[in-house]
């Protein structure tokens, strides 16, 4: 049943990209660089779908063997609390939907659910810093994940 919920979840989400596409204004693609010195690819990407609403999916997959899943995955609606549409930074929160999975430990293997906060902010006309703090929760687990990363990205605006 958890996982019908997970997949239901990716296709709305798709869905709502899907629809974003043809109106969004903009897009952006981030990466931790401090991940990738710990083995972890890693990526962040945003659609815009109004001035306010965003929608994001987020990846990392682990490169060596450590105690961390071989591959998160995460996806979600964002709320940024300035309408600003061209200059679109500021402060915004989210709801995260995710999976982590274990190769070798198919049984440790969960989907989570989390909370996200930050703020997104515009260095040049393209090129951006993001905080955030995440807080989630898998869901064979009542133990909560907290998190704080610093994204650094590139967008792209549709004029």
């Amino acid at each position: 049943m958890k996982n019908k919920a997970i997949i239901l979840s990716i296709l709305i989400s798709f869905l709502l990209v899907q629809n974003g596409l043809a109106q969004s204004r903009l897009c952006s693609i981030a990466i931790n660089p401090a991940k990738i010195l710990m083995a972890l690819i890693n990526l962040d990407f945003e659609y815009r779908l109004s001035s306010q609403i965003a929608i994001h999916i987020s990846g990392e997959y682990l490169i060596i063997e450590r105690d961390h899943p071989d591959l998160v995955i995460r996806l979600g609606p964002r709320y940024y609390f300035s309408a600003n549409e061209y200059d679109q930074s500021g402060f915004y929160s989210g709801l995260n939907l995710g999976y982590l999975w274990y190769i070798d430990r198919p049984k440790e293997s969960s989907s989570d659910i989390g909370l996200e906060f930050g703020y997104k902010w515009l260095i040049r006309d393209s090129i951006f810093m993001l905080p955030r703090g995440l807080i989630a929760t898998p869901i064979k687990s009542p133990k909560p994940i907290p998190g704080f990363e610093v994204l650094l990205g590139i967008r792209h605006c549709k004029k």
